[in-house]
């Protein structure tokens, strides 16, 4: 899983954030940060990482996060 975010200059500041959160983070490009360690394969997981991200867009007004799906890779299928 992956979160896209609708301003690439707070990137660094959201996986700062995350990380603080405990959940593992990296930007991969321009606009998108990945997620390691997907904390969203259970309910609980994403439940948590959606109010994450809502608490950090309630303090970057304008600013939009989504939680994305990640495609399957070679690794994922073996």
């Amino acid at each position: 899983m992956h979160i896209k975010l609708s301003e690439p200059a707070l990137i660094d500041d959201l996986v700062r954030y995350l990380e603080r959160c405990d959940v593992r983070a990296r930007a991969t490009a321009r606009h998108a940060i990945n997620l390691d360690g997907d904390p969203s394969d259970s309910l609980l997981g994403t439940i948590r990482l959606d109010g994450y991200l809502r608490v950090w867009c309630s303090m970057h007004p304008g600013v939009a996060a989504f939680l994305e799906e990640r495609e399957a890779t070679p690794q994922d299928k073996a």
